[in-house]
């Protein structure tokens, strides 16, 4: 299949939890509040900090198996092998990365001086469930990544869409059900996340390890850490200099103040969904054996594309972001949130076209 086909899947891919998203965020705040909103957009960036710290294995994978095109019986069992291999060094680290953040984040949360003792208790309560889904994120990003090696990028979509919206649904459901207690909405997210990384592991089983139980590879786990501690280096600072504020942000004026800068981030950060869409289906591209010209050729195209297209929705977005907080959610919030959102806006679209660079 064409880029611009893998693109669109890709980008249909994001967009649908995008608008579920608009759907959901106003119901959420008024069924648990702007205080555990906040907590809970904080609990969702440690979690997603924390699967970073799996050492590039993801993309690894990604470009390990892209290079392993063969279908002879050999190269099926390579692949299979070296498949299983990072599923296991990934658990492996998940597991670690949790055993090692639980108490450390019982250890913050308990210093936190902008949170009530009931909503710390809560958290307290959540840290086991968010230490849980740390090795599913870490072993998700893995089964992702070879399912992108074989350019299966509508199966990723779809499972990933459904896992999304597991995750903006179940804490809603959980919430109406039984409270808006921090440890239900948390583990309402676990399972979500559970759930789809069972289905992505189906669907690796059948088309990346096809059946073959699991080996492991000691020549392949060296080779497939080494390129990702390197991915690992350059992806890492960026993310953490990113949320870092937010927690900061937390510590000194309390969780709703989170709620406010997370809303208007997150909306700004919808702009990225083109490009990551772009870079995702090139990836593959760019790893399988192509010359220099081919390579600086797609860069160059996509760059331009980019540019074209986003460039007039950035502009958009800048002048209609206000009115519309102000219809989404509320008058104070488009008050507080607007001129943050404008910033993010210009922030973003400069970084998304030196990331497809």
């Amino acid at each position: 299949m064409s880029i611009q086909r893998h693109t669109l899947y890709n980008l249909a891919g994001q967009l649908l939890p995008l608008l579920l998203a608009l759907a959901t965020i106003p119901t959420l705040l008024a069924v648990i509040g702007e205080t555990r909103y906040g907590v809970l957009a904080l609990v969702w960036l440690s979690v997603g900090y924390l699967g970073l710290f799996d050492l590039g294995m993801g993309p690894a994978i990604s470009q390990k198996l892209a290079g392993m095109a063969q279908d002879t019986p050999d190269a099926i069992r390579k692949r299979a092998a070296t498949f299983w291999t990072a599923v296991a060094v990934n658990l492996m680290l998940g597991v670690g990365c949790a055993l090692i953040a639980l108490p450390l984040a019982a250890y913050i949360v308990g210093l936190g001086t902008a949170m009530n003792g009931a909503l710390r208790l809560e958290v307290l309560q959540a840290l086991p469930w968010i230490a849980l889904t740390v090795p599913v994120v870490t072993v998700s990003s893995v089964l992702v990544g070879a399912l992108q090696a074989k350019q299966h990028f509508g199966d990723i979509n779809l499972i990933n869409t459904a896992g999304n919206a597991g995750v903006q649904l179940l804490p809603l459901w959980w919430a109406w059900q039984h409270g808006p207690e921090i440890a239900g909405l948390v583990q309402a997210v676990f399972i979500a996340r559970l759930v789809t990384a069972v289905l992505l592991l189906h669907r690796c089983r059948q088309l990346v390890a096809v059946g073959l139980r699991p080996t492991w590879d000691q020549g392949a786990a060296a080779g497939l850490m080494v390129f990702g501690g390197w991915v690992t280096v350059t992806t890492v600072i960026g993310p953490v200099m990113v949320g870092l504020d937010r927690f900061v942000i937390g510590w000194l004026y309390g969780a709703r103040a989170v709620s406010y800068y997370t809303i208007a981030f997150q909306l700004a950060e919808r702009i990225t969904v083109l490009s990551s869409s772009l870079n995702f289906a090139l990836f593959p591209r760019l790893a399988a054996n192509q010359t220099d010209y081919e390579r600086s050729t797609l860069g160059i195209e996509a760059v331009t594309a980019l540019v074209l297209v986003l460039s007039p929705f950035v502009a958009a977005a800048i002048l209609l972001i206000g009115p519309f907080l102000s219809w989404w959610l509320s008058a104070e919030m488009a008050a507080v949130a607007t001129t943050v959102a404008q910033f993010f806006l210009k922030g973003f679209c400069n970084n998304r076209v030196v990331h497809v660079s």
